[in-house]
């Protein structure tokens, strides 16, 4: 190749990255304050926008102080998305930084809901669209998919509890996971809240004698918010098998999305409902 071929190539080259971080660099980025936020965000946004997440998996959503790291890392974020339940951030967020658009989703119900899921997906999709209008063809588009995806996800999730006969079998459940839990066919006999200290010595005496007068099978406890420990509680009490759900993406690393979230949920109950689990 002769050196002037080789310059040209170059400043080639050159163009060619420089468009390419230009690209980049105008990429919309958008954040959610949770994970399952930001896998709506990833379905809806595809290639077309940046993702972050504030709000680690396996932490509270409805009670989360921001670190010295978070306040660095969002001095630049221009949107972030949140559930309607967490207002209590909206001051501390903004103060951090003063420029900060607030956009608040709500589903309508438990966020593993499918039906809740999708709902929260479309309002999202509608403001993305409403934000961004020259991405509204690829939005619309990527969300359609989605629908599609979330649809089939669910009606895989179903069929699984359907063969696994969990149909009716009778359970104690997280009021964060009642909702699911009767979605998928179960029993819900009795709920108990999802905070430690709310646990008190009369309810839990409820659930143990509603445990033994109808033959509960299991006790499917929320990984969030305190849920694990007030799951394991109840069922170390009542001798029964314990399952722990999440409503949130990549609690595990077999569930970084919503799909692998919903079929992994699936699948600890059926593993709970054989006894299976100790």
């Amino acid at each position: 190749m002769r050196k002037r071929d080789e310059i040209l190539l170059a400043f080639v080259l050159a163009a060619l990255f420089a468009g390419g971080a230009l690209a980049a660099a105008q990429k919309p980025v958008v954040w959610g304050t949770t994970t399952v936020i930001g896998e709506m965000l990833r379905m809806v946004g595809g290639q077309a926008i940046e993702t972050h997440t504030l709000i680690p998996p396996r932490s509270c959503p409805g009670h989360f102080d921001l670190s010295p790291g978070d306040a660095v890392r969002l001095s630049g974020a221009r949107l972030m998305f949140r559930h309607d339940f967490q207002a209590y951030l909206d001051r501390r967020l903004t103060a951090q930084n003063p420029d900060l658009e607030l956009a608040i989703i709500s589903t309508g119900g438990q966020v593993i809901l499918p039906e809740a899921y999708l709902r929260g997906m479309a309002g999202i999709k509608n403001m993305l669209c409403k934000r961004y209008p020259k991405l509204a063809a690829t939005l619309e588009a990527n969300h359609r998919q989605a629908v599609e995806d979330v649809q089939r996800s669910a009606e895989s999730a179903r069929e699984q509890a359907r063969q696994a006969g969990l149909n009716g079998v009778p359970v104690l459940g997280s009021v964060m996971q009642q909702g699911f839990l009767r979605w998928l066919g179960f029993e819900v006999v009795a709920t108990f809240s999802n905070s430690p200290g709310e646990l008190s010595v009369r309810k839990l005496a409820a659930l143990l004698n509603t445990a033994r007068t109808r033959e509960i099978a299991f006790v499917a406890g929320n990984l969030q918010s305190g849920g694990e420990a007030v799951a394991r509680t109840v069922a170390a009490q009542a001798g029964l098998p314990v399952t722990i759900l999440s409503n949130f993406p990549g609690s595990e690393n077999n569930n970084r999305t919503y799909h692998d979230l919903l079929l992994d949920n699936v699948s600890r109950l059926v593993r709970a409902a054989q006894a299976e689990l100790p």
